[in-house]
């Protein structure tokens, strides 16, 4: 709920309202207009509430989903959201029996977001019998009425934020402040007060403001005035007028095709388009008009609210209401096939997409050709996108001139009716198609960068790209039947990257490559491929290349041309005895020898690999010679060696001095090299499934991620003993980087007894360390047992005392956690210190994972003295601290307690949130309390006269700025 303005009270009421004590299953509903708040609101319930249930689920945009897709597919969805595996539904009965079968013996958390229709309930959570006792489903919706039918035990309606609330939300992205710039006070009063409350409106229009003159505030309020209070997309609309013509069609095309689509991909396409993408998407970020949403494995998607995709979409619309022939875009599939049907001249339109797989199937039984149905776009004048993703009864009879980006998957055509006009094509993607040959002869495609023909699984032979001049990337992964290159690829020197991975019947690829542009190439998985050609010194410019699983016996001694080489995958080569000298790849940084397994040393010459891969199955002799060999690579980072360690000799690795990713996962071991002890920059081991390791030695201090999943051998005693030492080592050395944090997963089947707190499931209380001057001297090692082997997508999340204080993207969990193996993580004060109390509770969430037990351990640093010469020092002379609302006791009048520069910021930032809700009068009388906590060295004067000389609550807001730059120099000065 951080930076989200009254979000928390309305959070609490939903929480009291939904009865978490009640083991019975319970239904709830969360109603209100669009851009009220909802699903926000919801969200926030769900992720404060969600460590309480066995099975969680947020299915986002119920309403659009079951417009874009079969209720089975929705339906599909919740299940994979829940961790369930399950095979095609094919039909919507089996899929609530489905639902029930897998949920009804579950505590289950779900909430439906953005239901519209009953339906959409009866199928997704039709009874109660399909949940498990405590269940709780919540629903959000614009129409109360359609939860009617459903046994709704509480129904929570959101109302707008009050004045205050709507004051502080406007003025956060209008001026990123609490308060307004100096003569925009009033503005901003009858601005927050024609905007209704509305979330949405307040931040789109305050975003649209932001640095914006007097004159258009003033021209804002004119158009404000006009509006109604529920005419809300009218109010939107403002900001949608202010942007250029640029950011218009940009906003436009985002909400008529691309919401919910990848960020790269769009951007790629717009500019395809002519479009300058990267800045436009961004004005409308900042103009809170577009989000950025980040998925599961790093995703990141764009997003718009719903009411101002429907705002975009109208905008089109009303271009021409009752003719769809002049309107310049077309998404819906009635609406093309008039326009096509019409077959009279149309200069408005530019942009046709059609790629909902579902609604394509049901459009295309509709137009009743299934085999073919013939398309004219001749007399389309000005169009330039067209996507017909999935349209496989359709046959394209031309294609514009204008046309600037052409994507058609599973296209159903053996070619492309290219004529000898010219063309205007940036990027063709025909992935999975039938096309057996995109054209014949020479086609001049002069502005052609991007070719995508990946899984054209008839292709026989790419085309001639001589007149192609501008070309950048061609992809023909996977195409399974492409056994000729055409020679002018060979040549071509504007290509950047070839990806022919996977193209099995290639054998070979030219006699000599001279692509002088060629950075990336990836002949991965050709497994007929015998010889790589001859390459050219023009070549200068391949910094990859992947040869991986490919049936080449030597590599060229024309290899050392590419000079600027830095990755090279040989993985699976298992007749290369002798490569190529490498001292000539000067900036070689990665080497793949997995499989290698005629090697029997480094190659010559490649001393300054950063990255080192070798994998041997085999009982392999040479391996003896390769382990020694590595003591030249003094600049090796990060080394994975998946072979069998010789038994007989212990293999030093202390000299590799510079690495800190070091994998021996999967190797049948007893015991780890001990001189990895020696490795001073060593961050981070992997011992996974080393099912013989019986003894771990001693780590070394700088080590910040072990991960030894599925070690069964490991004896208990030892484990035990690795964790402690890891853990009082994390103490000693992190106070150099205070962001650090340790993390351990390692096989072990209960708590180990040196975490002193213990509890069942995943809290724990401990009290604060009485031996410790201060919060930054301090960590917290907590350990975390699982019940039962699991798998999840989502990262976890660490509470304390009720606050998430660390970032979930630096917990770095497997997705997949045997109950036989324990999570240990290590961190100091630095996360928590302006969270703790005398008593505290740590929690740790495991989206739909169930934890047995937890433990913890406080660890105090021994050499405190040191560690806080470089803090601020601060003298507490009273007995009562006051933060917020809350009083902390000091056992003694006079105690010198050391705080970082940071932890004094959030000390103050924390008190001037609090104090929002008092009087003026109540905050001057205790920010004299207050300042007499932080004495730092011949400053407290100044500071307490500052404060003393503001007397209003307004002003008292603006002290934060300059708290922070006095108190910034104070701690420049100290250090």
């Amino acid at each position: 709920m951080k930076n989200l303005v009254g979000i928390e009270s309305r959070v609490e009421q939903v929480i009291t309202l939904i009865g978490l004590g009640l083991n019975d299953v319970r239904y709830m509903s969360i109603w209100g207009m669009g851009g009220i708040g909802k699903t926000t609101i919801a969200r926030a319930v769900f992720e404060t509430i969600r460590s309480r249930f066995e099975v969680t689920c947020f299915l986002a945009d119920v309403r659009e989903q079951c417009e874009k897709k079969d209720i089975t597919q929705v339906q599909k969805q919740l299940l994979d959201q829940t961790n369930i595996s399950c095979n095609a539904i094919y039909n919507k009965y089996d899929g609530r029996t489905m639902i029930q079968n897998s949920l009804r013996l579950k505590k289950v958390l779900l909430v439906l977001d953005d239901v519209n229709h009953e339906k959409q309930l009866e199928n997704l959570a039709g009874e109660k019998d399909w949940f498990g006792p405590g269940s709780r489903i919540i629903i959000t919706t614009r129409d109360v009425e359609v939860v009617k039918e459903q046994e709704v035990h509480e129904t929570y309606k959101v109302e707008a934020l009050v004045e205050s609330e709507a004051f502080n939300l406007f003025c956060s992205k209008a001026f990123k402040r609490s308060k307004p710039s100096g003569g925009f006070l009033d503005l901003s009063k009858k601005v927050v007060n024609y905007s209704g409350g509305l979330p949405l409106a307040l931040k789109v229009l305050g975003s649209y403001l932001n640095g914006r003159p007097i004159v258009v505030w003033h021209s804002a309020m004119e158009k404000i005035k006009k509006s109604s209070h529920s005419e809300i997309i009218d109010v939107l609309k403002i900001s949608y007028d202010g942007l250029d013509s640029t950011e218009k069609n940009i906003f436009l095309d985002i909400a008529c095709f691309f919401k919910g689509r990848g960020k790269d991909y769009v951007t790629r396409i717009l500019k395809g388009c002519g479009h300058d993408a990267e800045i436009g998407i961004d004005i409308l970020i900042n103009r809170s008009l577009v989000t950025l949403e980040q998925e599961t494995f790093g995703k990141v998607t764009l997003g718009m609210h719903d009411l101002l995709e429907e705002m975009g979409k109208q905008i089109v619309i009303q271009e021409s209401p009752s003719d769809a022939s002049k309107r310049s875009r077309l998404w819906c599939y009635e609406d093309v096939d008039f326009v096509l049907s019409q077959k009279k001249e149309n200069k408005a339109t530019h942009s046709i997409i059609l790629y909902n797989m579902y609604r394509v199937r049901e459009i295309e039984r509709n137009w009743g050709d299934l085999d073919r149905r013939d398309l004219s776009f001749s007399n389309i004048w000005q169009l330039k996108l067209l996507i017909l993703d999935g349209m496989t009864a359709l046959i394209l009879c031309d294609i514009p001139c204008t046309l600037k980006v052409l994507h058609w998957i599973y296209c159903p055509m053996k070619t492309l009716p290219f004529t000898d006009q010219r063309y205007e094509l940036v990027e063709i993607d025909l992935s999975y198609s039938k096309i057996v040959q995109l054209w014949d002869g020479k086609k001049f495609l002069k502005d052609l960068k991007h070719l995508n023909l990946s899984g054209c699984y008839k292709l026989k032979q790419t085309p001639d790209i001589s007149e192609v001049p501008n070309l950048k990337t061609l992809y023909l992964v996977e195409c399974k039947e492409l056994n000729y290159i055409h020679p002018s690829l060979a040549h071509h020197k504007s290509l950047v990257e070839l990806n022919l991975r996977g193209c099995s019947s290639l054998e070979t690829l030219a006699d000599k490559l001279e692509t002088s542009s060629l950075e990336r190439l990836n002949l991965c998985s050709c497994y007929r491929l015998r010889r790589l050609p001859e390459f050219g010194e023009c070549m200068k410019q391949l910094s990859i290349l992947t040869l991986r699983f490919t049936d080449i016996k030597e590599l060229p001694s024309t290899l050392g041309n590419l000079v600027g080489l830095s990755k090279l995958d040989l993985a699976a080569l298992e007749s290369i005895v002798h490569p190529v000298s490498l001292g000539c790849f000067v900036g070689l940084k990665k080497l793949d020898l997995s499989g290698c397994n005629e090697l029997s040393c480094v190659p010559y010459g490649s001393h300054g690999l950063e990255s080192l891969t070798v994998w041997d199955s085999s009982d392999n002799s040479n391996i003896v010679g390769l382990l020694s060999s590595l003591s030249l690579l003094t600049s090796l980072s990060s080394l994975k060696l998946w072979v069998s360690f010789p038994t007989s000799k212990e293999y030093d690795l202390g000299h590799l001095a510079s690495l800190t990713d070091l994998d021996l996962s999967c190797n049948s071991f007893s015991r780890v090299p001990i001189s990895i002890h020696q490795l001073p920059r060593l961050k981070c081991l992997d011992l996974n499934n080393c099912s013989f390791l019986e003894v771990l030695p001693e780590l070394p201090s700088s080590l910040r991620e072990l991960r030894a999943e599925d070690c069964y051998s490991l004896d208990a005693s030892n484990v035990n003993d690795v964790i402690s030492k890891a853990c009082c080592g994390f103490v000693e050395s992190a106070s150099k980087d205070c962001e650090e944090i340790l993390q351990i997963v390692i096989h072990g089947k209960e708590i180990p007894a040196w975490f002193e707190h213990q509890e069942q499931h995943n809290t724990v209380s401990v009290s604060f360390p009485q031996n410790c001057a201060s919060t930054e001297t301090v960590a917290l090692a907590l350990c975390f047992l699982f019940e039962d082997e699991t798998f999840s997508n989502e990262q976890p999340s660490m509470i304390c005392n009720g606050k998430e204080f660390i970032s979930k993207s630096l917990l770095k969990v497997s997705s997949c956690i045997c109950s036989e193996n324990l999570f240990i993580v290590c961190l100091n004060g630095y996360y928590f210190s302006n969270l703790l109390s005398q008593h505290n509770r740590f929690q740790m969430l495991f989206p739909n994972i169930e934890v047995q037990r937890c433990g913890a351990r406080w660890l105090v640093l021994r050499n405190q003295t040191s560690f806080l010469s470089n803090y601020v020092k601060v003298q507490l002379s009273e007995k009562i601290i006051y933060i917020g609302q809350r009083q902390l006791s000091v056992p003694k009048v006079h105690y010198i307690y050391h705080f970082p520069i940071k932890f004094i910021l959030n000390y103050i930032k924390g008190f001037v949130s609090a104090a929002s809700n008092y009087s003026a009068s109540w905050i001057l009388s205790q920010t004299g309390s207050l300042m007499t906590l932080f004495q730092p060295c011949s400053t407290v004067e100044s500071i307490q006269h500052h404060i003393a000389v503001k007397p209003t609550f307004v002003e008292y807001q603006d002290l934060l700025e300059d708290l922070e730059e006095k108190l910034s120099s104070i701690a420049n000065t100290e250090e």
